[in-house]
C-alpha cells in the first residue's frame, strides 16, 4: 500500500500498469529510483481516474466502431493521459533526461493489458518531445480564456439581430376570403365596426343587404369602433419606427374628433354592397415626425373595393400631434382594424350629422356631462369604444333618446374601461 493505493507485485517480464485503484508491477525488474518514478506516474493515473477515461474510450469504439474518428479519439485520449502522468513525474523533481531513458528502456518490455494505463504507451517520441517542450506562459493561457466571453458576445449579438427581425413581423389573423376585383362607384350604407373584450374585431348583422335598392347618395357609418395597438419596434429606412412610445401621437382634437372624422369619411363601396361583401380590413400606417399620415398599407384585406376605401380614409386623415420617445419626436406605426358590416336600411337617405352638436358620452354606463374632455381618459385604460348613430331613423332616434336623453339624437359614444 503506497499513499493509500494498493500495489500488487507481479512475476515475469511485465510492463508496470494501473487499473482504477490498483497498481501492478514487478519490483525485481527496476531499481529504487525507477520504482519511485513508476509509482509517481501510476499514482497520477489512479488519483485522476484515468482508467475511467480509457474504459469510456473503449466503449465508444465498441458501439461506434464504423466511425474512424472514434478510433482517433481513443488514441488521443490515451496519449493525453500519459502527458498528464509524465508532467507529474517531472514536476516532482525527477530528472527529465533520466526519466526519458527509463521510458525508452521500458518500451522494449512486453505490452500490458489493453484496458490499463501502461507506463510506456506508444508513441514514445511524442511523450519525450512534450516533456522537452517549454511551458506556455500565463499570457498565452489568458488568450484561451478570452474565447469564452468572445463566443458569448457573438451569441448575444446573433440573438439580438434575430429578435429585432422578429419584432417587425405581424402575427397572422383570420380574415374573410378575398373576392374577385370589381371597379365601381362608391356609395355609403349603414355599417359598423365592433370590438369584443379581447380587442378582436367581430362581424355581425345580415350577410346581404335585403332592404331594397342601393342608395347612390353617400351616408354615414351607423356604428364605429377603433381598437388596439400592439407593441413592437421595427427599423424603417434611416429612422426607427415605433409601435409604442412614452408619448403616443394624438389625433388633432383628441379621440372624439378622430371618431367623428372616421364616421363622416368612411363610405361603403356600392360594388361591395351589391355582392354582400363584409368583413375586416387591417390597415397599417405611420405617423411621421411632422404628424403626417404616411405609408398606408393593407395588412389583411377582403376585397379590392373595401381595401381601397380603407386606404383612402387613412390617407386623407389630417395631421396628428407626433409621438415622443425620451423627449425626442419619433415616427410611430399604427395598426387600425376596420370592420365593414352591412345592415338593413330603409329607403330614406341619411342626412349629414351636425358639425356643431356632439354625441352623448357614456363611460361604463355613466352618462357624462356635455363638454366632458375625452382626452382625460388614458387610451391604455380603454377596453372598447362603440359609436352609435340614428342616421335620422325616427325609430332608432327615439330608442337612443329614451335610453340616453335628448342629446342622444346626435349620437352616443359608449366607452368600456378595463377592469
Amino acid at each position: 500500500n503506497v499513499q493509500g493505493v494498493s500495489v500488487r507485485e507481479l512475476s515475469g517480464d511485465v510492463t508496470p500498469f494501473s487499473f482504477f485503484g490498483t497498481i501492478y508491477l514487478n519490483p525485481s525488474l527496476h531499481s529504487d529510483d525507477e520504482i519511485h518514478q513508476i509509482l509517481t506516474h501510476e499514482l497520477t493515473h489512479v488519483r485522476q481516474w484515468h482508467s475511467l477515461d480509457v474504459v469510456l474510450a473503449e466503449l465508444l469504439c465498441v458501439f461506434f466502431w464504423i466511425n474512424p474518428f472514434v478510433w482517433v479519439l481513443r488514441k488521443e485520449i490515451r496519449q493525453n493521459l500519459e502527458y498528464l502522468a509524465d508532467d507529474r513525474v517531472v514536476a516532482s523533481g525527477v530528472d527529465s533526461r533520466h526519466y526519458q531513458y527509463h521510458l525508452l528502456q521500458l518500451s522494449c518490455q512486453l505490452p500490458g493489458y489493453k484496458l490499463t494505463n501502461k507506463f510506456n504507451i506508444s508513441p514514445l517520441k511524442k511523450r519525450i518531445r512534450m516533456m522537452n517542450q517549454p511551458r506556455s506562459s500565463k499570457t498565452t493561457a489568458l488568450k484561451y480564456l478570452l474565447i469564452a466571453p468572445l463566443s458569448f458576445s457573438l451569441v448575444v449579438l446573433s440573438n439580438a439581430e434575430t429578435l429585432a427581425a422578429s419584432l417587425g413581423k405581424l402575427l397572422p389573423a383570420p380574415v374573410a376570403e378575398l373576392v374577385s376585383e370589381s371597379n365601381s362607384a362608391v356609395v355609403a350604407v349603414p355599417a359598423a365596426i365592433v370590438a369584443d373584450s379581447q380587442n378582436e374585431v367581430s362581424r355581425s348583422g345580415p350577410k346581404k343587404n335585403d332592404a331594397g335598392p342601393v342608395q347612390k347618395e353617400p351616408s354615414k357609418l351607423n356604428e364605429l369602433t377603433v381598437v388596439g395597438y400592439a407593441p413592437a419596434e421595427t427599423p424603417q429606412k434611416d429612422e426607427p419606427v415605433f409601435m409604442v412610445v412614452e408619448e403616443m401621437p394624438q389625433f388633432t382634437g383628441g379621440e372624439q374628433a378622430m371618431f367623428k372624422y372616421l364616421s363622416n369619411a368612411i363610405k361603403y363601396p356600392v360594388a361591395a354592397q351589391q355582392k354582400g361583401i363584409e368583413g375586416r380590413v387591417i390597415v397599417s400606417f405611420v405617423i411621421d415626425r411632422e404628424g403626417k399620415v404616411t405609408e398606408p398599407v393593407i395588412l389583411r384585406g377582403i376585397s379590392p373595393e373595401l381595401d381601397a376605401e380603407a386606404v383612402r380614409v387613412v390617407q386623407n386623415m389630417p395631421a396628428w400631434q407626433p409621438g415622443k420617445q425620451k423627449g425626442k419626436i419619433v415616427q410611430v406605426k399604427y395598426t387600425l382594424p376596420i370592420n365593414f358590416r352591412l345592415q338593413k336600411s330603409s329607403d330614406e337617405k341619411a342626412a349629414p350629422q351636425s358639425q356643431k352638436n356632439y354625441p352623448v358620452l357614456v363611460v361604463d354606463g355613466v352618462v357624462k356631462e356635455q363638454g366632458f374632455d375625452l382626452n382625460t381618459i388614458k387610451p391604455d385604460d380603454i377596453q372598447e369604444i362603440t359609436v352609435l348613430k340614428s342616421n335620422d331613423d325616427p325609430v332608432r332616434k327615439q330608442e337612443l333618446i329614451a335610453k340616453y336623453g335628448d342629446r342622444a339624437a346626435d349620437g352616443v359614444i359608449l366607452i368600456t374601461m378595463k377592469k
